[in-house]
């Protein structure tokens, strides 16, 4: 999308202050007072079993751990069903991170009571989450409360396992398990914990910025999470990871801390455990207001059109408030209105046709305030059909009337009304002819293009050939099987549909061998004639062999299988060692599939 970023003309900043975080501890739970209950320990919590599958065989007993963790009382967790998993979740305060910076973390020290572990099932978790509603305050048999927590947890691989992993639950299946977890990093290959040390492990999930990697300009928010284990020694494991996608499927707001183990041989006891969050909740002084148009202004706009929204540049994020304010550049500050953070017409403009309009808007966080003035370009739109002047008569010279913008309207019929091409050319620069059905001229629609014609993505309608790999789009049907060369099962929008690094428009399919600029090989296989080596290596000088013909040397041998048994697939007096040979072998037949004896 073309979004275009005004300059301030003249900024006003008031002094700095510092930002500052307020750390609130929400659990020091170290079990000195002999109980797993919210008891005499200032600061500790109630903690709550969780089981699954067959229940009723979880322990979670404190005792004196001075020779193992040390420090005293810590809390073991047992189980002896195998293939289930047991938990166990504590409540505290609930707490959301709202402010770009602003954190919680969970740390505790933990060791594992059985070793060695040999099940490839076993893993250990810990997470931070947010109950749902539904608040577990009791030992429960089953996760039927807890299965709804949505939230971010760490999955530890611990004996022949080495997959570490960090997940999202999403609150629609079992406790920090089940069909609804999203990896967000998988299979880590970390190594599995596989002894009875004492471990520390801190994670942090971090509120952060991120911007759209398909609509630069356009911002979100997500976490940041950054977990480690062992810090500073030798054998520390750490994992730094982000969910972009927090705003749909995650949470911001947390308030359970949960563990789990798999299996009865991951027992485990655990302690000092500790959540802190991180909030910035001092006024922070911005330092630049940009405004981004997403809208062309148009002398026919109504009252309360959107034009385009505000952004403010600082140390860290907050809950900005935007207005208008009167000084330098505000001599059309009438003609606008600042809902949030966007910008709306507040005034009619007919007959502004070609004139630029000035105002000045302010961005505050509790009397820390920036400000600057802007200028917009309002442009004619004559007719009032929503349509600017400009682009109307660009395509059809001297006629007002050939195109409307009331959203119906589609002058040539190629399914894109005339304001959709209009709004095409405004936010993503296409110069889609509205008169004419196929401004490219490769036989499809500009419709059908901007939609997906027939198998193929979104393609160019302003270029025959969106990839530009020398294939128009008309012809790379994107079925994944080459017909002939009007119909060749290619991408439109990928130079190299198969990734064998030769171009879709090299691989013509022909069948037939000429050099290597004309291989003869399939746009759509990586390997077209089947016998174990990529189009791209048997070109290779190395190789030299025919990338449509499995047996180059045509010793029945085949080019793949040679290469395997260090014979030459281009000399027939060269064979696989007999040991190994003779290998039933079917042309076409992938090496993989061959089984060697």
């Amino acid at each position: 999308m073309r979004r275009y970023v005004l300059t301030a003309v003249l900024a006003i900043m008031v002094p700095a202050i510092p930002a500052v975080a307020s750390p609130i501890i929400l659990v020091e739970d170290s079990f000195t007072d002999g109980d797993r209950t919210d008891g005499a320990d200032p600061l500790d919590v109630a903690w709550y079993k969780v089981e699954e599958g067959a229940p009723g065989d979880q322990t979670l007993t404190v005792q004196n751990d001075d020779a193992g963790i040390g420090g005293g009382n810590a809390l073991a967790v047992t189980h002896t069903a195998t293939d289930n998993r047991r938990g166990m979740l504590a409540n505290f305060s609930e707490v959301t991170l709202a402010t770009f910076g602003d954190s919680i973390s969970l740390s505790f020290d933990f060791r594992l009571l059985n070793n060695p572990l040999t099940n490839s099932k076993e893993d250990f978790r810990f997470g931070l989450l947010n109950s749902n509603g539904t608040v577990q305050d009791s030992d429960q048999l089953t996760d039927d409360i807890a299965d709804d927590d949505v939230g971010y947890y760490i999955r530890a691989s611990t004996g022949t396992q080495t997959e570490w992993s960090y997940a999202k639950e999403r609150g629609t299946a079992s406790f920090m398990a089940g069909g609804d977890l999203s990896q967000l990093l998988a299979d880590q290959q970390l190594g599995g914990i596989n002894d009875n040390l004492t471990h520390t492990v801190t994670m942090t999930l971090t509120l952060a910025e991120f911007e759209s990697t398909t609509e630069p300009g356009t911002f979100f928010s997500g976490l940041d999470v950054a977990f480690v284990m062992d810090e500073g020694l030798a054998g520390e494991i750490s994992m730094v990871e982000d969910d972009q996608s927090m705003e749909t499927t995650g949470t911001a707001t947390f308030n359970e801390v949960g563990f789990s183990s798999h299996d009865d041989d991951v027992a485990f006891i655990i302690d000092n455990i500790s959540v802190i969050s991180d909030i910035f909740d001092e006024p922070t002084q911005p330092t630049n207001l940009v405004f981004t148009q997403t809208s062309l202004l148009l002398s026919s706009a109504t009252n309360g059109t959107d034009l385009g929204g505000f952004q403010t540049e600082a140390a860290f994020s907050r809950p900005w408030v935007y207005s208008r304010v009167a000084g330098a550049g505000d001599t059309d500050n009438t003609s606008f209105q600042i809902a949030g953070d966007r910008l709306l017409t507040a005034a009619s403009l007919a007959g502004q046709g070609g004139t630029v309009l000035s105002f000045r808007a302010q961005t505050e966080d509790s009397g820390l305030f920036f400000q600057s003035s802007f200028q917009v370009t309002v442009e004619a739109d004559t007719d009032d059909d929503g349509l600017s002047d400009t682009w109307e008569l660009g395509w059809a010279p001297g006629d007002l009337g050939a195109l409307d913008g009331d959203d119906v309207a589609d002058a040539d019929s190629d399914g894109l009304t005339d304001l959709e091409e209009f709004q095409l050319w405004y936010s993503q620069g296409l110069a889609v002819d509205p008169l004419d059905d196929d401004t490219d001229d490769d036989t499809l629609l500009d419709g059908d293009e901007i939609a997906g014609a027939g198998s193929r993505p979104p393609t160019d309608p302003t270029l025959a050939d969106t990839d530009g790999e020398g294939l128009d789009d008309d012809v790379e049907t994107d079925t994944g099987v080459f017909i002939d060369s009007t119909d060749t099962g290619t991408d439109p929008t990928d130079v190299d549909t198969d990734g064998d690094t030769l171009n879709d428009d090299v691989e013509r399919g022909t069948g037939l061998f000429v050099s290597a600029a004309d291989p003869g090989t399939l746009p759509v296989t990586p390997d077209s004639d089947g016998d174990g080596l990529t189009d791209s290596e048997e070109l290779t000088v190395e190789m030299g062999t025919n990338p449509v013909d499995w047996d180059t040397d045509g010793d029945t041998a085949g080019d793949g299988l040679e290469e395997y048994f260090l014979s030459s697939p281009t000399n027939a007096a060269s064979m696989p060692n007999s040991s190994f040979w003779p290998v039933p072998r079917v042309a076409g037949l992938p090496l993989s599939s061959v089984s060697f004896q």
